[in-house]
This record gives structure tokens, sequence and C-alpha cells, in this order.
């Protein structure tokens, strides 16, 4: 039995799922952890008393507190699950560092707020970062990334939909490309116009970018909606043979294969009959909990690492200076 402690009941943590009769969808760490039966949620840390009523349906001989600082020395943790907010990431991990019972600190994204953070932490604590880029857990996504290495996809142009800021929502876009093209550099890259993102600090950019990949440059554009008026969130990746989209609203990744137009067969198109998979959203926490007690018992690679973090970063940081001159 793996032992977690979690820190922060808010909506990741808790209260975006508190249906404990369906299991076949969990969208809270808590929920995730209680259909998961090789773990157990041994402590739980959260400003709002309010919350642990809520949890105690779920683990009703979970240890609660109010302040992470009275469970930093417990020597029965074996993961401890940062959900706070993203300002508060280092603290916490840097108040846990030195309990060497904990395996794997399993931490929301983005990881840090501040850049110098990432270069502050020791590589011991580096390998034991696993980072909650829920689409690299995805089944679908997985196989979205095997048939891209298979058919040989050489991307002719990147189409990206995203809300809620480039820093907030737009990070798992950039990790998205980061997984499935092997980390693109950017060879050059131009804010196009901003608008109101999450908040002040997280701004939506409209972006062209030109990624190398393989030698090859990409053009790439990451196109910023306004989540107050509607959410939007889509990739199309269009190469020779085939157009990959990938359809949040309808959880669905579409494969469109190139043909002959039946009336015009000097003319090509993308078959508007795609085959479809159905994206696992709703069990992209399960699938992590998975992953973790196989790394765990395992030693599986993690696939979600404070490495894989830096490049998402670099990317982030790189459009940032941009946005910035």
């Amino acid at each position: 039995m793996v032992n977690v402690a979690l820190v922060g009941l808010g909506n990741i943590g808790l209260l975006f799922d508190t249906d404990k009769t369906n299991l076949a969808k969990c969208l809270s760490h808590t929920k995730a952890i209680y259909a998961n039966k090789n773990f157990n949620l041994k402590y739980a840390v959260d400003i709002d008393r309010k919350n642990f009523e809520i949890l105690n349906d779920f683990f009703p001989n979970c240890l609660t507190y109010t302040n992470y600082e009275e469970i930093v020395n417990q020597n029965d943790i074996d993961l401890l699950v940062i959900a706070t907010p993203t300002k508060t990431h280092y603290t916490i991990l840097n108040a846990f560092s030195k309990n060497e019972n904990i395996k794997y600190f399993f931490i929301e994204k983005p990881l840090f707020e501040l850049v110098q953070n990432y270069t502050s932490i020791d590589t011991t604590l580096k390998e034991k970062i696993i980072i909650n880029y829920s689409r690299r857990f995805s089944k679908t996504i997985s196989n979205m990334k095997k048939f891209i290495t298979s058919k040989e996809i050489q991307p002719e142009k990147i189409i990206i939909h995203y809300c809620k800021g480039l820093k907030n929502n737009g990070s798992h876009m950039i990790d998205l490309i980061n997984y499935l093209f092997e980390n693109p550099s950017i060879e050059e890259s131009q804010i196009l116009s901003k608008s109101n993102g999450l908040n002040e600090t997280d701004i939506n950019y409209d972006i062209f970018a030109k990624l190398n990949y393989k030698g090859n440059t990409i053009p790439t554009y990451f196109i910023a909606h306004n989540h107050t008026k509607y959410n939007f969130i889509e990739v199309e990746i269009f190469s020779n043979d085939y157009l990959i989209k990938l359809n949040n609203a309808k959880s669905e990744i579409q494969y469109y294969e190139k043909i002959d137009h039946p009336e015009f067969p000097t003319y090509k198109i993308f078959n508007p009959t795609c085959k479809t998979e159905t994206i696992d959203g709703t069990l992209f926490l399960s699938n992590a909990y998975a992953k973790i007690y196989t790394m765990l018992i395992d030693n599986e690679k993690n696939i979600s690492s404070f490495d894989d973090e830096l490049q998402n970063q670099e990317f982030y940081n790189t459009i940032i200076k941009e946005a910035n001159k």
C-alpha cells in the first residue's frame, strides 16, 4: 500500500469530482487515489476546514491538517501530492525536501512561478518530481504519438487553439507539442496580439512560431480565446498524407487520410470519413496514479519529469522574451 499526503483540497485536489459512486470518472486527486486500491490517503492539508467534511466521505481515517508543516517529518509518506496554487509549489516542495522517506512528489503544473526556482533544487530532488501534464498519461494521446512516429509524419503546419492564459492552459499545449515531437526548437517567433487571459499575470497570446523538427521547419500558430465567452481547446496537425485533429469538445482524436477528390481527381482532399479515438480525459488522473504505481513497483520511467518541464519552460520563456521586446 502506497501512503499519500495531499496538500491542497481545492478544485483539482478534491472539489472537481466528489461523486465516489462513479469510478469511471476521476477528475480530482482525491477521487483518483480512492479509485486505486494500491493507494491510501494518509494525510491531507488544506486551509479550509469545510473541505475536510467532503474528504471524510472518501477517507474517514485520513488525518487532516491546516498547516503542511505539521507533517513534513512524517516517516510513512511514500508520495506527496502538491495541488496548491503555483506560487506556493516551491516553498512546499522545499519544506518536504529533506524527508528521505518520500519516493516521489506529484505536483500540479506549471511546476514553479519563478525562473530561479528551477535552478535552486538539487539533482536528487529533481529525479523525484512528477508533474501533472495530464495528457502524457492518456492512452489515447500515447497512441497519437505512436501513430506520428510509426507513419514518420513530418508536420507541414500546426494550429493550436487554447484559452485561460499561455502559462496555465497554454502550457498543456506546449507540453503536448514537446511530447509528440520530441522537444522541437523555436527558430523564431512573433507575438501577433495579446488579450486578457486567466489573470493579470497570465496573458493570452496569439503566436506565430517556426519550430524545427528533425531539421524541418514547422509553421505553428497558437490562437488564444476568451474563456469567459467560451472554452476552446483544439490542435490540428497537417502533414502531406494526414490531418490529425485533437478535438477537446468531442473528446476525440480524429485521423483524416489524404485521398483523391471523388469528383475532381486531380485534387487531393482529406477524407471526410475519419478514424476516431475517444480521449480518456475523465481518466487522466487515474492513469497518472496507475503510472506512478508502476514507477514505484517496477521502476518504470518517469514520462512527465523535471527535465520535461524544463523543456516546456524554455519554450514558454522564448515566447515571453518576444512579447517583452
